[in-house]
């Protein structure tokens, strides 16, 4: 892949596709599909499924993977339920028993919290796992099952389900998700791990990659750029700095942009847009001193999100 971004999909290529929407593959993302690719392909061995392990820091495009994923494995309801891939996500507090029933709740039973015991909810949902001919359950926002004595149960939940239905599990989450897989047969069954992370601009790979990213959402907007170009160094550099080296902050960030250029009944998006339209973002989000757009000159940019706050030294 070139320096200066030539990804595209057939979504990034679509007309009409708006940011926030698109997929567009980087090298990270690519490699992190493959690796849930491989996990989906996977033949279950005779003691059960394979385990997969997803994570990256909020805003690292762990989403928008798992929502490029399922796309090519959408269910079918002819002539009875199927369903590939199923996507779940957990609640904030969960426990075996909220466990069961939002599994049971994708899987469309409609007796989902009605059961009287865990164990039924759990064979119910096996059941169904078996009849809906699943290969991959993917269970997304993980970390929220790792808090107190719950990351014992959920780990043991996880299992229960890879040797009873032979499906394979991919637990998806923030860094703090690989703590499930201290369960030792969860861990021995664990067969792909992909970490999503920050762009790092004093990477020269992940400049790189950056910058293409970037020249691929400017490609992307309703309404063109006058007078800068987001793939320049400097403009590229404010918003890596800006954005800590996530998507998630630029994709909200380049939202405002095009809603701005609406209400005032412009045709282009002028760089002095930048600075206003930054300054609505979260500040307590994002923790920067001021807006990127404002600066003269760019200090050193911030430390990726996955590291200690702070400037780099």
């Amino acid at each position: 892949m070139e320096a200066q971004g030539t990804f595209q999909t057939d979504a990034t290529a679509e007309a009409g596709t708006k940011i926030g929407t698109a997929f567009i593959p980087h090298p990270l993302a690519v490699e992190a599909l493959e690796s849930i690719d491989d996990l989906f392909t996977a033949t279950p061995s005779a003691d059960g499924g394979w385990c997969g392990l997803l994570t990256g820091p909020t805003g690292s495009g762990k989403s928008a993977v798992l929502r490029a994923f399922c796309s090519q494995h959408k269910p079918t309801e002819n002539p009875g339920l199927t369903q590939p891939v199923l996507s779940v996500a957990l609640p904030d507090k969960c426990n075996t028993r909220t466990l069961s029933e939002v599994l049971l709740t994708a899987q469309r039973d409609p007796a989902a919290s009605r059961r009287s015991s865990i164990p039924q909810m759990q064979e119910a949902a096996v059941k169904h796992l078996i009849k809906q001919k699943t290969r991959l359950v993917i269970f997304d926002e993980a970390q929220h099952a790792i808090r107190g004595k719950s990351s014992y149960e959920a780990a043991n939940f996880f299992k229960h389900i890879v040797n009873q239905s032979k499906v394979n599990v991919l637990l998806a989450g923030l860094p703090s998700t690989a703590e499930l897989l201290d369960n030792d047969q969860l861990e021995s069954r664990t067969m792909i791990s992909a970490d999503l992370r920050a762009f790092d601009w004093w990477n020269a790979g992940d400049r790189k990659i950056f910058r293409g990213v970037l020249k691929q959402m400017q490609a992307m907007l309703r309404y063109p750029v006058l007078g800068f170009n987001f793939t320049d160094e400097d403009w590229a550099w404010r918003f890596s700095y800006g954005s800590r080296g996530l998507m998630r902050p630029i994709v909200k960030f380049l939202m405002l942009l095009e809603r701005r250029a609406e209400r005032e009944e412009r045709t282009m998006i002028a760089p002095e847009m930048l600075a206003p339209v930054w300054a609505r973002m979260p500040k307590k989000e994002w923790k920067l001193p001021g807006s990127p757009f404002e600066l003269k000159s760019m200090p050193k940019p911030w430390k990726p999100a996955d590291a200690s706050e702070g400037d780099r030294a």
